[in-house]
């Protein structure tokens, strides 16, 4: 299958502006895409806080969007590898060809 979105790997850096670092968010960048995307780093609530600090819910989402790629590439040898030994109405195989259908656009649950 073609990939439709921006190939890998996918890495994420402080953004700058004017030579300084901005605070609150990081840059999803790829190689053949630089700044595909913003992602929050700093919620409100943290940096009202007395001591600011990153949101580890929104780290931890910025390191997962930056993994897709491999996620990607990983799912596809899992299922080749589970295509052979499992029947093709086992829940994993349910599971991983849901996602896969999920980078497709073709995922029932779209909103």
């Amino acid at each position: 299958m073609e990939n439709e979105f921006v190939p890998g790997p996918y890495s994420l850096r402080p953004p700058f502006y004017e030579g300084e670092v901005e605070e609150g968010f990081v840059i999803l960048d790829a190689p053949s895409h630089g700044h595909m995307a913003s992602i929050i780093w700093l919620m409100e609530e943290d940096r009202l806080a007395e001591t600011p600090r990153n949101s580890l819910q929104q780290e931890a989402t910025a390191r997962l969007l930056a993994a897709a790629p491999d996620l990607y590439e990983a799912l596809l040898i899992a299922k080749e590898y589970l295509d052979e030994i499992l029947r093709s109405d086992s829940y994993s195989l349910q599971q991983i060809n849901a996602a896969l259908d999920k980078v497709k656009g073709k995922d029932a649950k779209r909103t």
